[in-house]
């Protein structure tokens, strides 16, 4: 859905994880973190370890559907006047956590660029 744009993406991580990932000097960083890790009392740490990585990109969060992850992703992203982009989840998704549409959601992401 993003041709143009460079990727740096791991299936299953935690949040912690994804800090080393984001890429320095990006003019738009796109990320999904909290799903994986919300029950983590580091999670908030995490996101904002995330953030401060990506410096003065423009940020974009795709909202998590996990309460407390939606929540520390909110909380960052204001803090920051980062864009949040939120997504219906699958109904064949056992786990709840996963786009209904990636082509719906990749518009959503799109139109905050």
């Amino acid at each position: 859905y993003f041709r143009d744009c460079r990727f740096e993406t791991k299936i299953g991580i935690g949040s912690a994880a994804l800090v080393a990932r984001v890429p320095r000097g990006a003019d738009i960083v796109v990320v999904s973190a909290g799903s994986n890790d919300y029950e983590s009392p580091r999670l908030i740490d995490s996101l904002k370890a995330v953030r401060a990585r990506a410096g003065t990109a423009r940020v974009i969060w795709v909202r998590p559907i996990p309460r407390r992850a939606a929540e520390a992703v909110d909380a960052v992203a204001s803090l920051h006047g980062d864009a949040v982009v939120s997504f219906a989840v699958s109904p064949s998704d056992r786990e709840r956590l996963h786009p209904r549409s990636n082509s719906t959601l990749a518009s959503s992401i799109r139109q905050q660029f």
